[in-house]
Order: structure tokens, then C-alpha cells, then sequence
């Protein structure tokens, strides 16, 4: 007759000697000391590092993810779960030391240039404008000049060695950048910086980019500069679970959507070479190597978010160290598609000399160097109008072991316990209109016409070694609830599922309960869970939902071939 084993907790250092494990990811069992009988604590730990493209095409997609989060907060950001959420942007890798020589450089022709004749915004600020720390005389604020030029580095103070990691008050809102007319696409584009400049500081700041009030936009509220940067949460770090004594109540609920509202709006003023895979390798390299800042925790579920509307352009940065070395080293130009988009040579190869074999040109610099590869979604073909040399790029593969030897080794037992989800543009109608969009901008800016949208296929190729279906969703939806619910799904997937080492011989001899944490039990019906091979899925969203830490689950059941 079939024996009936008895309960016996023996903790977690026998978990791989039962013959229940757990699967990357899924929720933690304290096993027991014989095969039939299992009970486990609840886990819901999950991090979530946002990775959120900060270039000048950006900013509505980052206000549609600010509208669209609220309603996928509030179905999983759960204060009975332990969730954590992070923003970098695409362009953390300008940590890296590689560029230091390059953010000290000026930028030709800036040396001496005066105010009246390039900022006539610099100069009604006047005495009121404060320069940066560590560029503390780049504006003589009394005569409206710039005597030792413009560095690089001035136009995104926070370039540098901490920008890659959570530091207080670099990734807690948008990134502060100057605010004047060479940085045409943040002073003139939708983000129109002016307007957050010449308010009195101090009488704006997070409160107005979340609800701005009569008279302003979220596109010009959710801004930082370095004369008016007061949007910020206070929080690098945002966590679902509510410290001791503080209510999970919706008054928590509705502060964590502020403050990731505010975090994820990380402004348009970031580097134009987007490098999302080579900034998350520089999180792991400095920010996880910080105890005191540490992100990603050991026996977490762990989900990176890449938004974007370019592919990614991680270099191997094998031409660092040489003279001129700067982020679009080894980059090429479409000369013809550029031609002919703006109707002629003028600032394409002369003037400007934009896309040009020569050392003195933008992009290009060599004849070789003057054709882009063309890509192709749904059977529409087009080429971007500048793009990294691809024996240049960062292998994919190279990236995906560095990721998969971190967080393997953080986990300790061989799994990365790790997905990646990508929000790209994935349709041609989706990539025609934020192109289209793209180059309004670029004619009203008076600025070269540029194709510089295209799908994430490097994003969604590392995604595919981590998951053998990661979320895919559209950039170009004007509804972000339903691509943000996809993730939500990520979330669910983990936190249902459970990996049994040995394979039950009946699903309906199973019985699965919850164990609530005032003691009482639910029992799981069989519509609500089935069995896949040696996996235990919970297939009630609803019943995921609602598990809570401090929670147990509790399985009975015969493996095959017992008796």
C-alpha cells in the first residue's frame, strides 16, 4: 500500500537533497527531509532595473511610460510583495575612465565665444545663473562669456565615474544638463529646458512634473538644469514594501508611483549613442560592486527593462586611448540616405561636414566608413543615418556571459535568475511615425535630417538567452498600460512557478495550500494550478496576486514511481 511520509522542516541547507528545488526565480522553499510532503516560505522578492533611453527623441516615450505606470502599479507593485525598482540611462557607460580625457575636451570653437552671440538665454539669466561644481568658471556671468570654452563634460555635469551607479541624487530624477542654445534638442525641442530656467528656483519641482499646474507641461516640468534642478524623488532605490509602522495603504501605494514617475523621467539630453547593454555592465561593474549601494539582492527574481527607440551600440572600446577619442569613435554615416534626405551636400559633406571622409568630419572619416548596413521589419527595409562600425560593436555574447557570471555567482547555485523584457520599436507603421516625428523636430531645429530610428534587435538577442519568450512590446503605442502589463506578466510568471525534482505521477493526487500568515489554510483548486512535467504552475493570477510575505505554500504529493 502507498506510504504516507511524515512532515519533518528540516530549513534550507537540505533544499537539494529533497526532492523539491526551486526555479530560478520562482518563490523559496524551506524543504523537507522526505519526498512527498513540502512547505515553503512565500518569496516575493523581485529587482527591477529600468534602463530608459535619455537621447534627444525621447521624451515621449518617457511621458507615456510616466502615464502609464500608475495602472500597473497599482495591480502589482504590491506593499505585501518586496519589490525594488531602479532607472539608469542608456548612456550610464559614459562612467567608464575611457572617456575622462574626452569630457575635459572643449568643444571646437567654443573657446572665448560669447554669450550674445551664441546664448542670448545665458545671458537673461545673467548673474543669476550658477555654474556647476566642477565647471566653476565655465560662464562669466558678469561680462556673458565662456572664457576657456565648453568642455564636453559641461553639458551633462554628472558624466563621470558615479554616473553609472545609484549615488543620492543622479538617478532620483532627470539628469541635470546646461541649458542654451547648442543643446538645440533640449533647449528648443518639446522639452523646451528655457522654461524651467527662468522660473525662480525653488518655485518649481517634482510636484509640478507629476501634476503640473495651469499654464505648464509635463514635458517641460519633468526637466533638470543645472540652474534649476529640483525635480527628484529623494530615492534612488524604490521599494513596494513600507517600513515598520507605515501603512500599505493606497497613500503608499500612490507615493510610489510618484517616485518612480519621477525617476523614470530621465529628460533628453543624454549621449546620442545609445549603449543600454555596455551602461548595465557598468551598474554591475560599479554600482553592484558597493555594498552601501547594491541593487540586485541574491535570492531575488531579477527583471531588466530596456526602453528604447534605437538598437543598442555598445563598442568594444578598442580604440580608447587613441588621439580624438571620444563616444562616436568608430561610428559610419549613410552619406547617400543622408544626400538625399536633406536635399543636397550642404553641411553633409562641407560646411558642417557631418558624414565626410575626412579627419576633421563628424562621422565617417574614412571612405570605407561612409555606409550604414539597412535593416528590415516587416519586410520594409531602411537604413540609419549614422551607426557604429559593427566590427566595433560589443559581442552580445560577450555581454551575456559577463551578466550570466555575475549573477550566477551572486545567486550561488548556477542560475542567473534572471529576464530581460524590451520595449523597442517593433512595427514599420510604429517606426514610420516616431521617424516622422524625428525629422519635424529636426526641420523646425533647423538641424540635419537624420533616420535615426530603429528596432532593438541587440536588446531582444540578449533578452532571448535569458528567457526563451522575453516580452517584446512596441515603443510607438500611444497606450503604455497594456505594455507595461506584459511586464507585470514577467513578474507573475515568476512568483507562480515552482520546480519539483522529481515529476508527480497525478495531478490530481496533488494538494497544494496556502498557509495565510494568521495560520489559516486555502486550498489551491485544481483548475488553479497544472502541472508541466516536473513544474508546479499557479495559473489563478488573481490567487499570485494575492500571496503576500510572511506566507507559506505547502505541497503533498507522489513522485512517479513510488509506492
Amino acid at each position: 500500500m502507498k506510504m504516507i511520509k511524515t512532515l519533518a522542516s528540516i530549513g534550507l541547507g537540505a533544499t537539494m537533497a529533497a526532492c523539491t528545488g526551486q526555479l530560478p526565480g520562482s518563490l523559496l522553499f524551506k524543504q523537507v527531509e522526505e519526498a512527498f510532503e513540502v512547505t515553503g516560505d512565500v518569496n516575493t522578492k523581485v529587482d527591477i532595473l529600468w534602463v530608459v533611453d535619455d537621447s534627444s527623441s525621447m521624451d515621449v516615450s518617457q511621458k507615456r511610460l510616466r502615464e502609464g505606470f500608475s495602472t500597473f502599479a497599482t495591480k502589482y507593485m504590491k506593499p505585501t510583495w518586496d519589490i525594488k525598482l531602479a532607472v539608469i540611462p542608456t548612456d550610464a557607460y559614459m562612467s567608464r575612465s575611457e572617456f575622462s580625457s574626452y569630457l575635459t575636451s572643449v568643444i571646437p570653437g567654443s573657446t572665448g565665444i560669447s554669450v550674445s552671440s551664441v546664448s542670448a538665454h545665458m545671458a537673461g539669466i545673467g548673474s543669476s545663473f550658477v555654474n556647476p561644481s566642477n565647471y566653476p568658471t565655465l560662464v562669466n556671468t558678469a561680462a556673458g562669456t565662456f572664457p576657456g570654452g565648453i568642455p564636453y563634460g559641461a553639458l551633462n555635469p554628472q558624466w563621470g565615474s558615479s554616473y553609472s551607479t545609484l549615488a543620492a541624487g543622479i538617478h532620483d530624477g532627470p539628469i541635470k544638463s546646461l541649458c542654451f542654445e547648442l543643446m538645440p534638442y533640449f533647449f528648443g525641442g518639446v522639452t523646451d529646458c528655457s522654461v524651467r530656467d527662468l522660473r525662480a528656483i525653488g518655485s518649481s519641482s517634482a510636484a509640478t512634473c507629476i501634476n503640473p499646474l495651469a499654464g505648464q507641461d509635463d514635458l517641460s516640468e519633468c526637466v533638470n538644469t543645472t540652474q534649476n534642478n529640483t525635480v527628484h524623488s529623494g530615492k534612488t532605490v524604490i521599494s513596494t514594501r513600507p517600513p515598520a509602522g507605515t501603512p500599505g495603504d493606497a497613500a503608499w501605494v500612490s507615493g510610489l508611483i510618484r517616485d518612480f514617475r519621477i525617476n523614470a523621467s530621465k529628460g533628453s539630453s543624454g549621449h546620442g549613442s545609445e549603449r543600454g547593454i555596455d551602461s548595465v555592465l557598468r551598474f554591475i561593474a560599479t554600482n553592484e560592486q558597493n555594498p552601501s549601494l547594491k541593487f540586485f539582492r541574491s535570492d531575488s527574481a531579477k527583471l531588466i527593462v530596456f526602453l528604447s527607440d534605437e538598437d543598442d551600440q555598445s563598442m568594444d572600446m578598442s580604440s580608447a586611448g587613441s588621439v580624438g577619442f571620444n563616444p562616436f569613435s568608430d561610428y559610419r554615416c549613410d552619406q547617400a540616405g543622408l544626400i538625399a534626405m536633406n536635399g543636397g551636400t550642404a553641411g553633409i559633406t562641407s560646411g558642417a561636414k557631418f558624414c565626410c571622409a575626412t579627419s576633421d568630419c563628424r562621422h565617417g572619416k574614412a571612405a570605407s566608413a561612409l555606409t550604414c548596413a539597412s535593416s528590415s521589419v516587416e519586410g520594409q527595409s531602411y537604413t540609419v543615418g549614422i551607426c557604429p562600425d559593427p566590427t566595433k560593436l560589443l559581442p552580445v555574447t560577450s555581454a551575456r556571459d559577463t551578466m550570466k557570471t555575475y549573477f550566477e555567482g551572486l545567486n550561488g547555485n548556477g542560475e542567473a535568475n534572471l529576464s530581460i523584457s524590451v520595449i523597442t520599436p517593433t512595427t514599420w507603421s510604429g517606426i514610420q511615425a516616431l521617424q516622422s516625428a524625428r525629422e519635424s523636430t529636426d526641420a523646425a531645429l533647423n538641424q540635419i535630417k537624420v533616420w535615426a530610428v530603429n528596432k532593438g534587435s541587440r536588446y531582444i538577442e540578449l533578452a532571448g538567452y535569458f528567457d526563451s519568450s522575453p516580452a517584446v512590446l512596441d515603443i510607438a503605442s500611444a497606450n503604455y498600460t497594456p505594455v507595461l502589463d506584459a511586464i507585470g506578466q514577467k513578474i507573475i510568471e515568476k512568483l507562480s512557478t515552482y520546480q519539483l525534482l522529481r515529476t508527480p505521477s497525478n495531478k490530481n493526487e496533488l494538494i497544494v495550500q496556502i498557509i495565510r500568515a494568521d495560520g489559516s489554510r486555502e486550498t489551491v483548486q485544481y483548475d488553479d494550478f497544472e502541472i508541466q512535467g516536473s513544474k508546479l504552475v499557479l495559473t489563478n493570477e488573481t490567487l499570485v496576486l494575492g500571496l503576500g510575505v510572511g506566507e507559506q505554500i505547502y505541497i503533498n504529493y507522489q513522485p512517479q514511481g513510488e509506492s
